[in-house]
């Protein structure tokens, strides 16, 4: 299973959203339940560490969309916290 960071670091490092491609793209993060635990900023700077408003999220899977802000489909995948 994959931890936050480098799931979410790989988003980026594999030029998924690189914010030099897709300065427009967001990623919205969502707990099982559909709940938004994470929205991020235009571009998508790799900056979700697994918490929701200061609180490290329990192990689970959560959800996400990535909008690439019209450069190409938007996204959806999932990625599991272990800690």
């Amino acid at each position: 299973h994959l931890g936050v960071p480098s799931a979410a670091s790989a988003m980026t490092s594999n030029n998924l959203l690189d914010p030099d491609d897709f300065h427009n793209s967001h990623i919205t993060f969502y707990s099982q339940w559909g709940d938004e635990v994470f929205r991020s900023g235009k571009p998508y700077l790799s900056d979700w560490d697994g918490t929701y408003q200061g609180n490290q999220l329990p192990v689970a899977t959560y959800f996400y969309t990535i909008d690439f802000g019209g450069a190409r489909n938007n996204a959806t995948g999932s990625v599991r916290i272990e800690r």
